[in-house]
């Protein structure tokens, strides 16, 4: 689980989608 969040994190596409889903929240 650890190791799936943190490559998750490092991804920009994912970061990108969960900034975009913040965004559409905020």
């Amino acid at each position: 689980m650890t190791a799936l969040l943190s490559s998750l994190l490092g991804n920009p596409t994912f970061l990108g989608l969960l900034a975009s889903v913040v965004a559409a929240l905020g």
